[in-house]
């Protein structure tokens, strides 16, 4: 932000919207992705084939967020409309960002829950 946007910032109080569009407008957006590290009873962590990789190396589940999604609830919708599986996220573990591909990557760890595996068009 310029420093006459902070300044003003600073001496009003902009309703949260109006705050929201000055931030959209003047600074740089993000994805913002998810990846879990879920275990189940036996400590075994879950990993999936993704077929955008070529569904030949596994690596862990995840996604990208939905608008005002919570990290944790974002990365059990991932892994449910995925596998099917019913996870739950429990804390965050690491957060890494990426400058050439605007990008950050919230990584948590979890418990698988139940459900069964159901293959999806990505996994």
């Amino acid at each position: 932000m310029n420093s006459l946007l902070i300044k003003a910032w600073k001496v009003f109080s902009f309703p949260k919207r109006l705050q929201l569009a000055l931030m959209r407008v003047t600074q740089d957006e993000f994805l913002i992705g998810t990846t879990g590290v879920i275990l189940n009873d036996k400590n075994e962590i879950l990993v999936c084939k993704h077929t955008y990789r070529g569904g030949k190396k596994w690596s862990l589940p995840g996604g990208y967020l939905k608008g005002k999604e919570h990290p944790k609830e974002g990365l059990a919708r991932e892994i449910e409309e995925e596998t099917g599986l019913i996870v739950r996220a429990e804390q965050q573990y690491k957060l890494r960002t990426d400058r050439h591909t605007a990008r950050i990557d919230i990584s948590l760890i979890g418990k698988y829950i139940g459900g069964e595996f159901k293959p999806s068009h990505e996994v």
